[in-house]
């Protein structure tokens, strides 16, 4: 009987030192259900005045358009939409004008979910037809920035698509829990070894 329950304890034991381990993991996550955080930032020359939104704008991220209208929501801003789906942004214009140019004319789209993802790459998709390249995109954490400084011009349908591939980030509250848990499966294992 006692070896059927220590087997039993190491079995458990190695059942929950491997649930925390993967639990801690990072995934692939989608960016359905995410919010997505809108937050444009212009600066016309290097001593020019910085503007940005008094409050950035905001939306879940579904299967829907989430900014259907950009200048409906914020005055001067360019005739688009922007869709965010489970693994890409897209931004189709409607009328026909330019981007303003400016010294600094980012677009920054942060993504906020629990737990919290990171975007890993960020590619321009071949069906845009904006006039931007690769160097134009970046990515910071959970943040696509979008450089259109050079002011490119648009006409209505074009459209600006980027991939995106993102990944859930391990809770500190779970790395902490490996860390104190590993010891103690690491040496139930060592001292089954020694018997």
């Amino acid at each position: 009987m006692k070896a059927s329950t220590s087997l039993q304890g190491r079995v458990i034991s190695t059942v929950f030192c491997c649930t925390c381990l993967i639990g801690s993991v990072p995934a692939m996550a989608g960016l359905i259900g995410t919010t997505a955080i809108l937050d444009p930032y212009y600066q016309e020359t290097p001593e020019g005045e910085i503007w940005r939104l008094d409050e950035p704008l905001t939306a879940v991220v579904t299967e829907e358009i989430e900014f259907p209208c950009l200048n409906c929501l914020v005055d001067g801003f360019v005739e688009a939409s922007i869709d965010v789906g489970d693994d890409y942004f897209e931004s189709v214009f409607a009328g026909r004008a330019r981007v303003g140019p400016g010294y600094k004319n980012f677009l920054e789209l942060s993504f906020e979910a629990s737990p919290p993802i990171e975007i890993l790459s960020a590619e321009l998709d071949p069906v845009t037809t904006l006039d931007v390249s690769p160097s134009n995109i970046s990515i910071a954490g959970n943040k696509l920035i979008i450089d259109v400084s050079h002011g490119p011009l648009y006409d209505p349908g074009t459209i600006l698509r980027i991939n995106l591939s993102t990944q859930t980030v391990p809770e500190p509250s779970a790395l902490l829990l490996i860390a104190v848990i590993t010891p103690f499966c690491t040496y139930g294992f060592y001292r089954r070894n020694r018997r």
